[in-house]
């Protein structure tokens, strides 16, 4: 009786330690993370400061799981991340990714169930994180105006809704006028620039901007009149693929006012016809052309005198992806008269 009770004993151990191992086999298992971020971090004409401001080199991962269970930590950017350890049951996870300077770039949150073994949850990260500085300098040749011209700045983000800001300080005697905008959302903008004597248009700009959280923006924009450029290489930016490379032509080099002429964008990345992704508009001195939203521009008349011209290609993945800018100057002799009296 003595051997059957210690067998007895032996045997009931035995289904304890299975039934106990079991249990810890199937109380935690693993997920990897497929991160899809690279729409966040494409360039644009006026991008942050910083040495590759726009790369994601660092991961900050947090969750929270069953009964309390939670991670924080920090890892090397990479395609996917494993996560190893986790109590099985429903997870809430955030990712976000940081730049070398520990800044803030994008980030994102899905929930998902852990379950023993490994699960694979894609974690798309496209919320942009916090808000920056944007300061743009312009500058025009002083002798080719006075104070009655006035500088006006639009900006629009991706949706095409304007942003409230203070009109660029303007020095006349220099010829120079800064914007400069503080605590603006983390995103992607156009940013116009409309000078004008009078009523009339007399140049303008179009630049695309990308803000990041903690970070100035800056660039510089020069509005010419008076000089001529019949070939110009654009390179439009796209925020998801890799940069459109092209070339911007005037039809002719030698114009008079009235005559009609042809400018023409030309890129091996985007075809005769680009797909419906893909929205096109030209602008006049700053300001949109009806109707013009093709590879080609074709212009009835020919107004004297220098204007610019800009296009602008955008996605509808995330917004505006680039601009450039073609100077058409079209000699205008003075005309002379004598009062009759």
């Amino acid at each position: 009786m003595v051997i059957r009770k210690h067998s007895f004993f032996v045997v009931l151990m035995l289904v304890c330690i299975f039934v106990s191992c079991s249990q810890e086999h199937v109380s935690v298992g693993s997920i990897r993370l497929v991160i899809d971020s690279e729409r966040a971090f494409s360039a644009r004409n006026i991008d942050p400061a910083g040495t590759d401001p726009l790369t994601a080199t660092r991961y900050s991962i947090t969750g929270s799981g069953p009964n309390g269970a939670a991670i924080d930590t920090t890892v090397d950017a990479a395609g996917s991340v494993i996560i190893g350890n986790l109590a099985i049951g429903n997870w809430m996870i955030s990712v976000t990714a940081l730049n070398d300077d520990e800044v803030s770039l994008v980030s994102g949150t899905c929930s998902t169930y852990v379950s023993s073994g490994e699960s694979t949850v894609e974690m798309v990260l496209d919320t942009l994180v916090g808000s920056g500085v944007l300061e743009i300098s312009y500058s025009w040749p002083p002798d080719q105006s006075d104070e009655s011209i006035t500088l006006t700045t639009v900006i629009t983000d991706v949706d095409g809704n304007a942003v409230e800001h203070t009109q660029p300080a303007v020095d006349w005697e220099l010829g120079t006028a800064t914007l400069l905008v503080n605590a603006l959302d983390s995103g992607f903008y156009m940013v116009g620039a409309t000078l004008k004597y009078g009523d009339e248009v007399i140049a303008g700009s179009l630049e695309t901007a990308r803000i990041i959280d903690g970070t100035e923006s800056s660039g510089t924009c020069s509005l010419t009149i008076g000089s001529l450029v019949d070939e110009f290489l654009i390179e439009v930016i796209d925020a998801t693929m890799l940069p459109i490379e092209g070339t911007l032509t005037c039809s002719s080099t030698e114009l008079e006012k009235g005559d009609s002429f042809t400018l023409t964008f030309a890129s091996t990345d985007l075809g005769e016809t680009p797909s419906e992704d893909y929205s096109i508009q030209w602008y006049c001195d700053g300001q949109a052309i009806q109707d013009a939203d093709g590879l080609t521009l074709e212009v009835v008349s020919a107004l004297g005198g220098t204007h610019r011209y800009d296009i602008v290609i955008s996605h509808t993945s995330i917004g505006s992806i680039g601009s450039k800018a073609i100077l058409v100057t079209v000699p205008v002799d003075p005309i002379f008269s004598v009062p009759t009296t």
